[in-house]
């Protein structure tokens, strides 16, 4: 049985921006996949109300620098060796769900741009949106809400043929103390990208 609930997710630094979490899920019919969850590290997100721009210590990453300064060659290396890659979108509690639902989704879409460009053609993208971050928290930094859209990137490192994905993912991510909690958002739309 791989249900470890509340147990925290294999972690390991990737060079200097991002940390991996190795993870494993089954889905409803009982396929087995493994991932590696890339999460850039707090330093970084999605710029407040921005589909195309990331910030780094809330600087601006310009554009022509996204691929050198966010998708590092450890990052890309990992990447490269993936079965299929899911780029997720996520945005933070401000605003009207279904608008930030929808810039979830254009921010999952963005990434899966940079990595088209990134990674090897004959890997299969997709998208992940997570939708907005609505889990309340009487604890949390309500006034910092840049950790609820975090830069979030799936490899698909091995999977049993057939696995859906994305409720293998899903699975994988249930009961993790160190991830996002899928639950903690407002969505979990699943697209093929390329």
């Amino acid at each position: 049985n791989h249900d470890l609930r509340g147990a925290a997710a294999r972690m390991e630094r990737l060079g200097d921006n991002a940390t991996t979490y190795g993870i494993e899920g089954r889905d409803a019919s009982g396929r087995l996949a493994a991932f590696d969850l890339v999460v850039l590290d707090k330093r970084f997100d999605w710029v407040r109300r921005s589909t195309t721009e990331l910030q780094k210590d809330g600087e601006v990453i310009a554009a022509t620098d996204i691929s050198r300064t966010v998708l590092t060659d450890p990052v890309r290396l990992r990447l490269a060796q993936a079965e299929e890659i899911i780029a997720v979108g996520t945005a933070s509690m401000e605003g009207d769900v279904e608008t930030e639902t929808h810039r979830a989704g254009q921010r999952a879409r963005q990434t899966a741009i940079w990595l088209a460009e990134a990674i090897p053609a004959s890997i299969p993208v997709h998208t992940l949106n997570f939708g907005q971050y609505r889990d309340p928290c009487a604890d949390c930094d309500t006034e910092e809400t840049n950790w609820q859209r975090p830069f979030m990137i799936v490899a698909v490192r091995e999977k049993e043929p057939g696995t859906d994905i994305a409720e293998a993912l899903a699975a994988a991510m249930q009961g993790k103390t160190n991830l996002p909690s899928v639950s903690a958002y407002s969505s979990f739309g699943f697209a093929k990208f390329r």
